[in-house]
């Protein structure tokens, strides 16, 4: 089936996502730090999400997330949580000018094997060609973020995207919110 066969030839990119709770919110202000893969190529970001969201940490208290790139995972697969913990505090301690490590009060690190769909050469010609495929008067239909760049917005899309199909099969219309 053509799903299958997007499933199968879909590839994924590995992340770490590493949560530092520390002991009072960091001198800086700044929501996000996007890393550049030439300046840091072991990350992707450093986000304050005591700033991010409210409630996220105890008033007073800081809530930073680094995210690791897929090749720092894949080079350094043989660290330990505490060694990976480590390097992520010395990134996210460049970023916001001292030493973050002493206001560290809790932390967890997670590794996703299977994150991010990568977007390998060939791989806009195969979710065209699937959805050249797709069986639209099918009673069940499939929505994901794999049939396009992924993320939440194209989830969405193609959420709305395969109601709109169920909804022309049963004559119901379209929903008219896919964009």
């Amino acid at each position: 089936d053509v799903t299958t066969e997007l499933y199968a030839k879909t590839r994924y990119r590995k992340l770490g996502s590493i949560c530092i709770g520390l002991a009072k919110e960091p001198k800086s202000k700044a929501t996000y730090y996007l890393t550049s893969p030439h300046e840091a190529p072991d990350m992707i970001a450093v986000i304050a999400d005591h700033i991010k969201a409210a409630n996220r940490a105890p008033a007073g208290k800081g809530l930073l997330t680094v995210l690791l790139s897929h090749e720092y995972l894949e080079t350094h697969e043989h660290l330990s949580d505490d060694q990976v913990l480590q390097h992520a505090i010395d990134r996210a301690s460049q970023y916001h000018g001292y030493d973050l490590g002493p206001d560290v009060e809790e932390s967890m690190v997670v590794r996703w094997p299977m994150s991010v769909p990568a977007m390998q050469k060939g791989r806009f010609a195969q979710i065209a060609d699937y959805h050249k495929k797709i069986d639209r008067s099918a009673r069940v239909q499939f929505a994901s973020d794999l049939d396009r760049i992924s993320g939440l917005n194209g989830g969405l899309c193609s959420g709305q995207e395969a109601a709109d199909r169920v909804l022309a099969r049963s004559g119901a219309g379209s929903h008219g919110g896919a964009a």
